[in-house]
């Protein structure tokens, strides 16, 4: 058997691999968002596996809320209280603007709110280190008040909420009799501090009178002394019952002289110690204190006529409390000719006069003889007055 036969003809050459061709930028783009969105699904599906599986794990485990503590509020530091009451005096002493009464200003006090209304005068003091108040009223009742059984039904609930509505609340907590006067003891509380008072009050039958003092809850010794003090010191102008309750007054502490009128008036300048002056309704007043003394209606006179140049028309002798002097009527002619009426009290206050001058663009007017159509005017001539203070050491 013979072998087949070789083929001597050459092989031939094999083709080359054609190149994988190149992605464009496009197909790579395409790509990237397919592969990143199979991966987001894959998370996806996971996700919310777990959601679904949680509750069948959690469904037996009990979680405690939080505990948030409460904020801590640190209590108000009281300041200690006066211990040395000996050193809380009462031998100064202020004058209500209405001119009615004096009360003592503790040593350390000082003289805040003073007011007169229609029926109420009120002068209060305050210490801001001790964080206490005090109060001096007077009132006058529209129906009189004549026993001390009868005060208890004026200081209603209304009368104290309105008296306490700077606090934020007010509770009583006794009331009592005590000789002829009321008390009643409080406890407030103001800005989230506590506070206490008591109240004393009586009457004469034609006015209510009202002391009262509020302290910190440490301070019961102070205020009971307080209050004994600023009680003991009241003192009404005896000259001033028949003047209109709700005039105000004016006082000059130096050479304590006092005068009164109506609201319609002001006063236009004054000093302690200088000349006052005050103006309404047509006329004006000036009051001032010089060195000089006048006996006798005769003396009043010729001072009149020496100061002023005017003309006397009377002198009438007159009596101001504890001061004596005249009331003397004059006219004074003008720079053009004319008159007007003038009415001047001269009182003897020690070494000196102390003289309230009435003048009015009327002429041939004597306050001295007639007062028809000049009430007011005269009124407030016979307000003029000395008054001594004198308060009640303690």
């Amino acid at each position: 058997m013979t072998e087949p036969r070789k083929s001597t003809k050459p092989a031939k050459p094999s083709k080359p691999a054609e190149p994988t061709p190149r992605k464009t930028k496009a197909q790579l783009t395409s790509e990237r968002r397919r592969r990143n969105y199979l991966v987001f699904s894959l998370v996806m599906v996971g996700v919310l596996t777990l959601s679904a599986l949680a509750p069948l794990f959690t469904r037996n485990l009990q979680f405690e809320e939080p505990q948030i503590p409460p904020t801590a509020t640190t209590p108000p530091v009281l300041p200690t209280p006066i211990s040395d009451l000996s050193t809380i005096r009462f031998d100064t002493a202020a004058v209500s603007v209405s001119g009615l009464y004096s009360v003592a200003v503790p040593t350390g006090w000082e003289v805040g709110t003073n007011i007169v209304q229609l029926n109420e005068a009120q002068l209060t003091q305050r210490n801001g280190a001790a964080s206490s108040v005090i109060e001096a009223r007077i009132i006058q009742p529209e129906t009189p008040l004549t026993s001390v059984d009868e005060l208890p039904t004026f200081f209603n609930d209304a009368w104290l909420r309105s008296s306490w509505r700077d606090y934020t609340s007010w509770n009583k907590t006794g009331e009592t009799v005590v000789d002829d006067r009321y008390v009643a003891d409080f406890l407030l509380t103001r800005l989230g501090s506590q506070f206490i008072a008591r109240q004393e009050a009586w009457t004469d039958g034609r006015w209510l009178y009202v002391v009262r003092v509020v302290t910190l809850p440490n301070a019961s010794d102070m205020l009971r002394h307080l209050l004994n003090g600023v009680r003991a010191s009241l003192r009404v102008n005896p000259h001033q019952v028949d003047v209109p309750f709700d005039w105000q007054g004016h006082f000059d502490p130096t050479h304590e002289y006092l005068i009164r009128f109506p609201s319609s008036w002001r006063v236009t300048d004054a000093a302690n110690g200088q000349p006052t002056s005050l103006a309404g309704e047509g006329a004006t007043i000036r009051i001032d204190t010089v060195a000089a003394n006048v006996a006798s209606a005769e003396d009043a006179q010729q001072w009149v006529e020496a100061t002023y140049g005017a003309t006397v028309t009377s002198v009438e002798p007159v009596e101001r409390g504890d001061a004596a002097g005249f009331a003397v009527a004059y006219q004074l002619p003008t720079l053009d000719g004319d008159t007007t009426s003038g009415y001047a009290v001269l009182l003897n206050n020690g070494q000196n006069l102390s003289v309230a001058d009435l003048r009015f663009n009327q002429p041939n007017v004597d306050l001295n003889a007639t007062a028809e159509g000049f009430e007011t005017w005269q009124q407030i001539m016979n307000s003029f007055s000395l008054w001594r203070l004198a308060a009640t050491a303690a």
